[in-house]
């Protein structure tokens, strides 16, 4: 018997501070406009230890700050031409959904595949009068009895619209934003002419009907785990090596890659003097 998930109704979670009005439009980038503006992703996060009430508001404060510097994401998808979606950078927010599980994740083991909560409990819905596909991001966060917590958010525009993420253990790179008083804020997003074009447009999305379908790839699953101690470590060797400083995101693409490489033996490339 699968585990009962208890949802409370979608509220939206709305930029932190005042963001840019609505008569802003941004154009979708090439990649964004050929398909996916019509499809989501989605993305989990477990929490070990972190699904009580005080992660869920520390999440749901995380939106609402990140949302200023990335304030198009807090907008929705219209068609001013038809068959070119755009987003409207109105601020009314992300939908935002509580849910308990009455289970802990080791009841689900630990949430690997094949999913043993139903993946349609997982994820997050807006209310039934709204457009799911007009929202570019939803998040839900579902407590487990265990204490633990499983973070699931759909997302859409990703290429125009957000950063690299990295799945990791602890808390995600949402439940940060709210501790990280002292480093800089992302840059903004400001400008039509900051969106990545081409020159050769591609075909409009048709009006009506399902969205876009996609071939359905059957491919290896694959869970990689790296420590906070070997991304420290390599960041402060960069640092040394070079006096200058790299993301988590780019030590974890290095690593991977690195590990690629010697997976399919390619020859080392000769350094440039």
């Amino acid at each position: 018997m699968s585990p009962v998930v208890t949802k409370s109704p979608p509220t939206l979670v709305p930029p932190a501070s005042p963001t840019p009005t609505s008569t802003l439009l941004l154009p979708l980038s090439s990649i964004d406009r050929a398909a996916n503006a019509r499809v989501s992703v989605e993305f989990i996060q477990v929490f070990s230890r972190g699904g009580d009430g005080g992660a869920v508001a520390a999440i749901r404060e995380g939106f609402a700050r990140a949302l200023v510097p990335y304030f198009p994401v807090a907008g929705r998808i219209v068609e001013s031409v038809p068959g070119e979606p755009m987003v409207e950078c109105s601020g009314d927010g992300i939908w935002f959904v509580e849910a308990e599980a009455d289970c802990a994740l080791d009841d689900v083991n630990q949430l690997e595949r094949p999913l043993m909560i139903p993946r349609e409990e997982l994820l997050p819905r807006p209310p039934p009068e709204v457009k799911l596909e007009e929202a570019i991001l939803m998040a839900q966060v579902n407590s487990l009895t265990s204490g633990d917590g499983i973070q699931v958010r759909r997302n859409r525009c990703g290429h125009l619209l957000q950063p690299p993420r990295v799945r990791r253990p602890g808390c995600g790179p949402v439940h940060e934003s709210r501790r990280r008083d002292g480093e800089r804020p992302p840059r903004a997003i400001g400008r039509a002419g900051l969106v990545p074009q081409c020159h050769s447009r591609p075909p409009k999305i048709p009006r009506g009907g399902p969205p876009p379908s996609f071939t359905a790839f059957n491919f290896v699953t694959s869970v990689i785990e790296i420590s906070s101690e070997s991304i420290n470590r390599t960041k402060n060797d960069f640092a040394a090596a070079t006096g200058d400083k790299c993301s988590t995101f780019d030590i974890v693409t290095a690593m991977l890659y690195k590990c690629r490489a010697k997976a399919i033996n390619l020859p080392p490339v000769p350094r440039s003097t």
